[in-house]
């Protein structure tokens, strides 16, 4: 029963379950393991949450997550890979907001909305039609003040 005492104390426990743990959790043979593994996660959830702050004071308190995954798979893919398409597909949301997190990044979110300014819009030398996104010189800035966090 110390072992659910120290999960119960553990900050991160008290964040998710402000009203005490749920009852799957109250079992009584908890293990040193079983609450080290909660202790790592706790880490990585940190670290994330840390990331997350860090992007939002770099670009815009209010980034979307997705805006933010796609940003950082601008940064990571080669060149020409991320297009509206792309990012339909891999991130399995519908072509609209999949075009719309696409210009959140660029210079021009709407007509008359500005966008985040980190990425360019580049279109396929070979299909003009297709447009992919491209780091500008403040989205290459950001990307090396992220990987200061990542």
């Amino acid at each position: 029963m110390d072992l659910i005492r120290l999960y119960s104390q553990n900050i991160f426990a008290l964040r998710l379950f402000p009203h005490g743990l749920p009852d799957a959790l109250l079992v009584e043979n908890m293990t040193i393991s079983d609450v080290t593994s909660i202790q790592l996660n706790e880490a990585n959830a940190l670290a994330f949450i840390k990331q997350i702050e860090a992007f939002r004071t770099l670009i815009y308190s209010e980034v979307h997550p997705l805006t933010m995954m796609i940003f950082i798979k601008v940064i990571i893919e080669p060149v020409n890979t991320v297009s509206p398409t792309y990012i339909k597909e891999r991130f399995n949301i519908s072509q609209a907001a999949a075009s719309r997190h696409f210009r959140t990044l660029t210079v021009r979110k709407d007509a008359d909305k500005a966008g985040l300014g980190l990425c360019e819009v580049r279109c396929d030398p070979m299909n003009p039609k297709w447009k992919f996104l491209a780091l500008t010189p403040k989205g290459l800035q950001v990307a090396q003040e992220l990987s200061k966090h990542f």
